[in-house]
């Protein structure tokens, strides 16, 4: 979530060369003359940008050259305390669950009964769930958990994987894959859940109350979103939009910017946080005013730390 003016940068990799030699899709770092940082340590501001596109221009003398169209950060200001964080790419791992029955009691004529809560469902927070039961005939576990297997592969809606084997019925959260492309109007999230195994006696009339399964172990395995996978860059991307006019006006045909982030990419990043500062109105005082620069790049971002780090005077390794 922004909390602040953000600018996001996404390229494929980092080149710290003349603005006009880039090209398209790489990602470099200037001074506050508008050329390249090989010294930074020197510079009172940097300026993170990427080429989006050529275009040839006409100059003075008759000649025509190709100049580099580029999309800049804001001033990241030497005297405003700039920090900074990175991260590597993380693939995403799904929530997985694990319900061991091999030493559960079970009792023939019981219904048991796996019930699966969804709590990444807005609509019907932590309300959703889906429901699989059997009425056991036998005292196997075996049986029980390839019923309940069954259950589960016969439901066409299922969220969620399943196999069952050494007595374990195993159950991995699918991806979702409504949200599958650069223009998605559904932002990225992943399947959370959680599961329960009771049972109850149907003929108990009185005292038909669900108890839990004894002998029954269930092992939770958290899901992770990851980290660079290319739906939160571009979930990012989208948000960012609105800082540079981007407004969804329902209207036809569809205006908005280009999008720079590529489907199925991996993407290592860096977040800069710094508080520029500039003159009030009055021309009294100083004021400072928070801002936020992302940068994913599907390469390394080594240059780019290695830069901030000189810019901040931060010894190598420090």
């Amino acid at each position: 979530m922004f909390t602040k003016p953000s600018q996001v940068i996404i390229g494929k990799k980092v080149n710290i060369a003349d603005i006009n030699s880039l090209a398209v899709g790489d990602i470099t770092v200037v001074d506050e003359a508008m050329k390249a940082a090989s010294t930074p340590a020197e510079a009172s501001a940097l300026y993170i940008g990427v080429c989006t596109g050529k275009q040839e221009i006409t100059l003075p003398n008759g000649t025509v050259s190709e100049v580099s169209i580029m999309k800049w950060s804001d001033r990241i200001q030497k005297a405003s305390k700039p920090s900074y964080a990175t991260a590597n790419f993380e693939a995403p791992v799904n929530a997985k669950i694990e319900i061991n029955i091999a030493d559960a009691e079970l009792v023939v004529g019981h219904r048991y009964v796996l019930r699966i809560l969804y709590k990444d469902m807005n609509i019907a927070n932590f309300q959703f769930t889906h429901t699989y039961e059997h009425v056991a005939t036998t005292e196997s576990a075996d049986e029980l958990g390839n019923e309940l297997l069954k259950k589960i592969n016969k439901h066409a809606n299922r969220r969620v994987n399943a196999t069952f084997e050494g007595g374990k019925l195993i159950l991995v959260a699918k991806d979702k894959n409504y949200d599958d492309a650069v223009d998605s109007l559904d932002e990225y999230s992943i399947v959370s859940m959680d599961a329960s195994l009771y049972v109850t006696e149907p003929g108990a009339l009185l005292s038909n109350h669900p108890e839990k399964v004894a002998g029954a172990v269930i092992t939770k395995t958290e899901g992770k979103p990851g980290k660079g996978f290319w739906k939160q860059v571009r979930d990012t991307e989208l948000r960012a939009m609105g800082y540079k006019g981007q407004v969804y006006t329902g209207a036809y045909p569809s205006i908005e910017q280009d999008r720079m982030v590529t489907k199925g990419a991996q993407y290592n990043y860096v977040t800069i946080e710094n508080d520029n500062l500039y003159l009030s109105p009055d021309n009294q005082y100083i004021k400072t005013t928070p801002v936020m620069t992302e940068v994913y790049c599907e390469g390394a971002v080594a240059a780019i730390t290695g830069a901030l780090d000189a810019f901040m005077g931060i010894e190598a390794g420090a």
